[in-house]
């Protein structure tokens, strides 16, 4: 039974993600559907001692009207240098920063072109570093961007090949489970774990960076799974 899941390239994307994603067989980057401003999808939140702040990549203007993989990062060099120095900041003394913060910063200081290029390579390196062996595959190489909702959805099952759709929370209020078929639908349902942060209180619904470097890819899933 090939269980597949189907998820926007978030920007160092939060628990949740990396626990829904590692239950499935596959994982299809929704690439071709609308870009949202002010989602997760060029930002994500880390803790600060003050509470928290988002990290995020500045974004071309008019990406309203543009498909994720359309969307162009701002020609902007001083972002990084921000979000490097409050990322630093913030993470140096935690246990683990060290162990990852080198190769971390190498891909987060390449040159990128487009958003879902930076996402992508992000992605990629938490999954390797944690330990997550999901393949992954873009919706826009497989499926026909015309179509929305559950129609694309079903589409995209279809050309997996999947038996099972690992959907969202949310995907009960919007899906019409009658278009899957024989295609089983079941909803990722996560508990946010507590962990020891850099700072107290603790703070849910940060960027997986701030698990990472506070607890080590070692303890990661462990931790996302208890």
């Amino acid at each position: 039974m090939k269980k597949i899941t189907i998820h926007q390239p978030e920007f160092l994307p939060w628990l949740g993600f990396f626990d829904k994603i590692s239950q499935a067989d596959l994982y299809v980057i929704l690439d071709n559907v609308q870009f949202e401003k002010n989602y997760f999808q060029n930002r994500n939140k880390i803790r600060i001692s003050s509470g928290w702040t988002y990290i995020s990549a500045p974004i071309e203007k008019n990406t309203l009207t543009k498909n994720i993989y359309e969307v162009k990062i701002a020609k902007l060099n001083k972002w990084k240098i921000k979000a490097k120095k409050t990322i630093i900041q913030n993470y140096q003394n935690s246990k683990y920063f060290k162990d990852y913060s080198n190769v971390f910063f190498d891909i987060f200081e390449k040159d990128y072109d487009f958003i879902i290029d930076f996402n992508i390579e992000m992605i990629k390196f938490l999954f390797k570093t944690v330990g997550i062996k999901t393949p992954m595959i873009r919706a826009s190489e497989i499926s026909d961007e015309n179509l929305h909702s559950t129609n694309l959805i079903v589409d995209i099952c279809k050309n997996t090949n999947a038996d099972i759709y690992l959907s969202g929370p949310s995907g009960r209020d919007y899906l019409e489970l009658e278009k899957f078929g024989k295609i089983k639908v079941e909803f990722h349902s996560f508990n946010h774990p507590v962990y020891k942060q850099q700072y107290e209180p603790f703070l849910p619904y940060m960027s997986s960076i701030d698990l990472l470097f506070n607890c080590g890819a070692n303890n990661f899933l462990k931790i996302i799974k208890q």
